[in-house]
């Protein structure tokens, strides 16, 4: 049982750091797009 109980842990914590990776990423998506407009536009701007 306890060999059980060990892989189950490391299991439900491996789900929960691809998870949050996974979040991070998509919430960074928006930041990302929006600094590269900001970007396109001041490059605009200069030339």
């Amino acid at each position: 049982m306890g060999d059980m109980e060990n892989s189950m842990a490391q299991y439900q914590n491996a789900l929960e750091d691809m998870n949050n990776e996974a979040v991070e990423y998509v919430r960074g998506i928006p930041v990302v797009k929006n600094i590269s407009t900001e970007y396109f536009f001041s490059f605009k701007k200069f030339s």
